[in-house]
């Protein structure tokens, strides 16, 4: 390919300064498609020569790099979408718990992928102060995210 890019430049010096040197009428017209067609054959040739074997080696690489990244980006996704899932479900827990007059310290839920292909809460830990009745919070989680009181851990300050 460095070949025919160098010969393609010297033909085209030479070929430029031939045509300037060419007196104007149907001659000068005559070189100009001459040298077009042996710049075309130029760029034929080396085409023609091509070794398209490593080429083809290439473009597998290529494309099992694409399956490797396309795999790694959706197991990225999922457990992004995982997590902000969690977030929403917490956040929404904690509303419901201010509402109520709880004011939790730290809430994490944990979410499970369903049959239905949806995040889904499977089960809770939330960090109260030991004053607090948690009886209404565990109606809450039961009753509204489905978190049965077996998967649903408290941890009080004694």
């Amino acid at each position: 390919m460095r070949e025919c890019i160098r010969d393609l430049c010297v033909l085209s010096i030479f070929c430029g300064a031939v045509i300037s040197l060419c007196p104007e009428g149907g001659v000068k017209k005559i070189l100009q498609i001459l040298e077009t067609a042996v710049l075309l054959a130029v760029i034929v040739n080396a085409c023609r020569g091509l070794d398209l074997s490593s080429y083809t080696v290439e473009l597998a690489r290529f494309h099992e790099k694409e399956r490797e990244l396309a795999e790694g980006a959706g197991a990225i996704y999922d457990r992004l979408d995982r997590l902000v899932i969690e977030d929403e479900y917490a956040s929404y827990i904690e509303r419901k718990a201010k509402a109520a007059g709880i004011s939790p310290m730290d809430i994490e839920i944990r979410a499970r992928w369903s049959k239905e292909g949806l995040w889904i809460p499977d089960s809770s830990r939330i960090h109260v102060s030991a004053e607090v009745d948690i009886e209404q919070l565990k109606q809450i989680l039961m009753g509204e995210l489905g978190i049965p009181p077996e998967r649903q851990e408290w941890i009080k300050d004694e």
